[in-house]
């Protein structure tokens, strides 16, 4: 029993220190108490070990780097934390993405020679669409009714509100005095005219202002109107 007398076992050492020996019942009691204990704190201290491959410990460098997050312990060693996330393993969720399907490549891949359409017929051939035919009865887009229509010569406007004008103002992009379509869209405010600018009134303005836009809401002109401006709504510009 040379471990008897080692200081790392300090339990162990009292166990085994009385008098006399071969050990007493008491005795053989407490030292297997002690070894117990011995070993699940060792199997406790070897669940938190983190492996760490050579290459990652092996130092080149003349000064070594600091840790990003500085060093654990384990059991009085000091060893850098290593992330486990590698970039050669970073990949999507599985089924997330599928491989193109490529067909006519020789009848190893499966979907070769006939490609996937069977043998002659009129859904072999190209430029047939009959998805829509149901076999001569009326097809379904016949069958549901049609209500309304898209005007061709519709308008499209560009939308800003007051709230966005009054910030401008602040920001000293815009002048109070004389805000224009073509002041708007040289601040920035606006991109493109498209068939004109309309204002709406979401938003405050305080400022005292004078707008001349090509449309606006009802509340758009009273609100500017009630912080002292005038809002005046001109006829859109006709097409050449």
């Amino acid at each position: 029993m040379g471990f008897v007398t080692d200081t790392r076992f300090p339990n162990v050492v009292a166990a085994l220190s009385g008098p006399g020996w071969p050990l007493s019942a008491e005795q053989s009691v407490r030292a297997g108490a002690a070894c117990h204990a011995v070993a699940d704190a060792r199997l406790a201290w070897r669940s938190t070990w983190v492996y760490t491959p050579p290459v990652a410990c092996c130092v080149t460098e003349s000064k070594p780097r600091k840790a990003a997050f500085g060093p654990l312990r384990f059991m009085g060693q000091f060893r850098q934390r290593r992330s486990d996330m590698k970039l050669n393993e970073l990949r999507d969720n599985p089924g997330a993405t599928k491989p193109r399907k490529r067909i006519g490549r020789g009848p190893g891949s499966g979907t070769g020679k006939m490609g996937g359409r069977g043998i002659k017929g009129q859904k072999a051939r190209s430029g047939v669409a009959i998805k829509g035919y149901e076999g001569g009865q009326m097809p379904l887009y016949q069958r549901l009714p049609k209500r309304g229509f898209n005007k061709p010569n519709r308008k499209k406007f560009a939308v800003i509100n007051l709230g966005l004008i009054q910030k401008f103002i602040d920001e000293k992009k815009l002048d109070a005095k004389d805000i224009t379509e073509d002041t708007l869209v040289a601040s920035g405010l606006v991109r493109r005219k498209l068939d004109g600018i309309r204002v709406l009134a979401k938003g405050e303005i305080s400022a005292k202002a004078t707008i001349t836009v090509t449309g606006a809401s009802k509340s758009a002109v009273e609100a500017v109107e009630k912080a002292g401006g005038k809002l005046t709504v001109a006829a859109p510009a006709a097409a050449e």
